[in-house]
């Protein structure tokens, strides 16, 4: 594990800031050009200069990452994505040096080369997108032509065959929407609603759908482009995906060869915060996930899940077919001998599951799906056309901390990575054998490591060491099976899943934004510091302990500053949300006696009559309604679906709401989901 050598890096990293001459020298920095004015809306996208002198894109992807190549006078040139330093850098990855930074006006998700070499950015915290020219002079940076508005939090890009249409995911706002990519204004001309959570997206070869991987809730939305409808695919076993896959026969002799743990074991998948698509006739789209076995509800365990399942979360790679869209069902075997060698004890080979997959890229050459592994600080090669590919790994390279993106550069056979917590870029070699046996991937290191230049306050130390902790797969200190604080909190939010506990069902609780002045913690109530509730779920994670108090302490600090969810504006309900919370805050209604205040609690315990039989008390703590509208299921045991069915079925157990009518349901509903 990297945990304690990334610390040291951050620490190291930290010491010498303003003290370069006593820390060894250093890197001269980049040239940082002037920060970005703001562009309108109404300004061209269009290119100003000659084409002929614009960056080549080096490989043209039609998908987003971290990390976008392009040739410049022969050279090769990596354009990353800094969300920490709100910047784009230009890396001469010949010359292994930070050659340019231009800040930004919000933090970038991913970022595209479009094919006359403008590039494409979203920032995810200012709700647009905007299209930047790199200069022919790589050391000037870029210029802005235009910015466009979507919904909350635009994260994913991708570009369909005919370079028409710009998809753009919209994670916090729920949406996939297409803009007119050869229109220089690049207006919308649609969007379409997606479950929660919508991250990476990707086209099919012929055009007529797009794939967008969900980072919860166990599924892929297949989009039909045409027809602009949506069609979730679940990335797990469920009894309708088994009973047609073995109608279809693809279990050979029956269900009985396709080897899961037990059927309903893994009953759900998350973490698909990436995907990547074959460049082969027999399309596949790859998408990394964790399969979950977060227990029975109903029954009390030891700890968090199933307590005759060691290995809670395996690694996974779900393969859709790209015609069809339909999952292949051997993709998710699960055997018992790689559950065994997954909690190996040999220290060599203990916890290095890929729990955390956030990148992905396709190396066509090799035939393989590079993913990038957050916690394990990892990138792994896969077969990209196994039956199973996570059970066929080919290859394994020890990278930075937080490999959050990744570029294949085929012209070099070398893979670009950047890893965004320790702000550096890895250069992978591709070409040579593969290095693998019985047990795992022998690792190999980075042929070059650039480090980025600092060009604004990057965060505060302790900070980015708790960042690393949270994000540690396989510390025993913090859980025995390999589990992440982000294993449960994804980006700070939750799994929307609900887990087995020692007291009862317990829904995940989303941590942004919702952590200060909150306390005491967790539906039970009983822990009245972050540190005391860290240790309680250690320890149901059945972890070592022996964390530090500093990195306890920094831990804290990481999860209290994690960064709240984009506000929502909707002008044309405000109206209606006027009403909702008129009728939310009336004494006939009653919300409000308990939901107070500006974080919608009163911080106590309340019994609302929702015991379960596995509940050991029905008294619960009030969870804060802030960001409710874009989570579900609700309750402390997940049992509705939809903030609807919680209003309509709630009566008197929580407020009162029999008495009124569809359309004040409808304004309630319309008000907390502006909280």
């Amino acid at each position: 594990m990297h945990t304690s050598r990334t610390i040291a890096v951050i620490l190291g990293a930290s010491s010498c800031l303003g003290l370069l001459d006593a820390c060894g020298g250093g890197a001269t920095p980049a040239p940082v050009t002037a920060p970005l004015a703001p562009l309108p809306s109404s300004a061209s996208c269009a290119r100003v200069t000659d084409p002929s002198r614009a960056p080549r894109p080096l490989t043209l992807t039609r998908a987003g990452s971290t990390v976008a190549l392009a040739d410049i006078g022969g050279k090769t040139f990596a354009y990353v994505a800094d969300e920490d330093e709100r910047a784009v850098h230009v890396i001469d990855v010949d010359g292994q040096k930070d050659v340019a930074t231009t800040p930004l006006g919000g933090k970038p998700a991913q970022l595209m080369f479009l094919p006359d070499g403008r590039l494409v950015v979203t920032l995810r915290d200012r709700a647009v997108f905007e299209v930047l020219e790199p200069q022919a002079d790589p050391t000037r940076g870029l210029d802005g032509r235009c910015a466009v508005g979507t919904d909350a939090e635009p994260f994913g890009l991708a570009l369909t065959p005919d370079d028409a249409q710009l998809l753009v995911t919209s994670g916090w706002g729920r949406s996939l929407a297409s803009y007119k990519a050869q229109v220089p204004s690049m207006q919308q001309s649609w969007d379409v609603a997606l479950p929660r959570e919508p991250r990476s997206v990707i086209a099919s070869d012929d055009g007529s759908k797009a794939f967008v991987a969900q980072a919860v809730g166990g599924q892929v939305s297949v989009v039909d482009l045409p027809l602009q409808r949506v069609v979730p695919t679940e990335t797990h076993a469920t009894k309708e995906n088994l009973a047609a896959a073995s109608k279809a026969g693809a279990f050979g002799a029956g269900l009985s060869s396709f080897r899961f743990t037990t059927f309903s074991s893994m009953g759900t998948s998350c973490q698909g915060f990436a995907l990547a698509k074959t460049e082969d006739p027999r399309g596949r789209v790859l998408v990394p996930q964790a399969l979950v076995d977060p227990g029975n509800p109903l029954e009390n365990t030891p700890g968090y899940g199933n307590p005759e399942n060691d290995q809670t979360e395996v690694a996974d790679v779900a393969v859709l077919d790209e015609s069809g869209g339909d999952l292949l069902m051997a993709s998710l075997e699960v055997s018992q001998a790689r559950l065994a060698r997954s909690m190996a004890s040999d220290a060599a080979h203990a916890h290095e599951e890929c729990l955390l997959p956030r990148s992905a890229a396709y190396d066509a050459k090799n035939k393989s799906l590079l993913v990038g592994c957050f916690g394990v600080d990892d990138v792994i090669a896969y077969d990209a056309f196994a039956a199973s590919p996570v059970r066929a790994m080919k290859r394994r390279w020890d990278v930075a901390a937080g490999p959050s993106g990744i570029a294949v550069d085929p012209r070099g056979q070398r893979a670009v990575v950047f890893a965004q917590f320790e702000r550096v870029v890895d250069v992978l070699s591709l070409a040579g054998p593969e290095l693998v046996d019985d047990v795992g991937a022998n690792k190999g290191g980075p042929a070059a490591r650039i480090h980025l230049t600092e060009t604004r306050m990057s965060i505060p130390t302790s900070i980015a060491v708790g960042r690393v902790l949270f994000h540690m797969v396989g510390d025993d200190r913090i859980s025995h099976d390999g589990r992440a604080c982000a294993s449960c909190h994804p980006d700070g939010r939750d799994d929307s899943l609900t887990w087995a506990t020692p007291n009862g069902p317990r829904r995940t609780i989303m941590l942004s934004g919702r952590i200060n002045d909150t306390a005491p913690f967790s539906w039970s109530g009983s822990e009245h510091t972050l540190q005391e509730h860290m240790g309680i779920t250690f320890t149901r994670l059945k972890g070592n302990g022996g964390l530090r108090s500093m990195e306890l302490d920094a831990l804290a600090q990481y999860v209290q500053t994690l960064a709240e969810p984009p506000a929502v504006a909707n002008a044309a309900a405000k109206d209606r949300i006027a009403r909702g919370s008129a009728i939310f805050h009336s004494p006939a209604a009653g919300c409000s006696s308990c939901h107070a205040g500006p974080l919608a609690t009163d911080n106590l315990h309340h019994d609302v009559q929702s015991k379960t039989t596995a509940d050991k008390s029905g008294s619960f703590n009030t969870p804060s309604l802030r960001f409710v509208g874009g989570g579900g299921p609700y309750f402390h045991d997940g049992r509705y679906k939809t903030l609807q069915q919680l209003l309509t079925d709630a009566d008197r157990k929580m407020g009162h709401t029999a008495q009124l009518s569809g359309d004040d349901l409808q304004s309630m509903e319309a008000y907390l989901r502006s909280l």
